[in-house]
């Protein structure tokens, strides 16, 4: 076990043809296509969140394939779908933060590693089982701990992680807003967006669709926010003269 704790990334311990391998270029930015006994676990820094939160269910489902646990797919397909995800996220923060590669939507890019990891929590499960341990869930903020709640033996400390992370943050308020948001789908909603984002822009169909200008300018419009937020390049101060 290699732990990284300095600030550059350098891997002089790996064959050179390993060191400077774009995290793209790997599987889920995990897994070395070529060689998935090499697997790099916290490079992925989210837009929001926590990096810790991330790669611990990286390292959950890493621990999984490499004892067997569950099936990995063919190089084919981690190759076929690396190229893919490298066009989703390259699409996705073209115009923001193309300077850093390891950059992912946080939620998206944890919950489905933790649906290939088989750790992704089933909420109607947890409803039939517990239903306070369901109300927990659904009124907590997001935590690493929910991942844990398929597991019997760690579902009562999860539970209570996630309670001594709700206090003060849950008014009659939000309680009516998430009830609203439960009744009317929106968590199953938004996957479907997911979804369709990700074929609209690894599709050849999509990419054909994103060249007409009325959704040329619609995108454009839509990314003003994180181009106001985020850049594109690092500022450098210029040279005095």
């Amino acid at each position: 076990i290699i732990l990284s704790t300095g600030y550059s990334p350098v891997f002089t311990f790996l064959d050179k043809e390993h060191r400077k391998k774009s995290f793209r270029a790997r599987y889920k930015h995990v897994f070395d296509n070529a060689d998935p006994t090499i697997a790099f676990i916290g490079y992925i820094r989210p837009v929001v969140g926590s990096i810790p939160s991330i790669a611990e269910v990286q390292a959950r489902w890493v621990a999984k394939v490499f004892s067997n646990h569950i099936v990995f797919p063919s190089e084919a397909k981690r190759v076929n779908i690396t190229e893919k995800d490298a066009a989703f996220w390259s699409n996705y923060f073209k115009e923001t933060s193309q300077r850093l590669e390891t950059i992912v939507e946080g939620y998206m890019y944890v919950n489905n590693i933790a649906k290939l990891a088989g750790v992704y929590p089933d909420y109607y499960a947890l409803f039939r089982r517990n239903i306070h341990h369901w109300y927990v869930s659904m009124v907590s903020p997001f935590n690493a701990s929910f991942y844990r709640l398929n597991e019997p033996e760690h579902e009562d400390k999860a539970i209570a992680t996630l309670n001594s992370h709700r206090v003060n943050t849950i008014t009659p308020v939000h309680l009516l807003l998430i009830l609203f948001l439960r009744l009317i789908w929106f968590d199953w909603i938004l996957n479907q967006l997911e979804k369709l984002k990700y074929v609209m822009q690894t599709s050849s169909f999509g990419k054909k669709l994103q060249r007409i200008p009325a959704v040329k300018f619609i995108n454009k419009v839509w990314c003003i926010p994180k181009r106001a937020i985020f850049d594109n390049q690092t500022d450098v101060p210029k040279p005095h003269t």
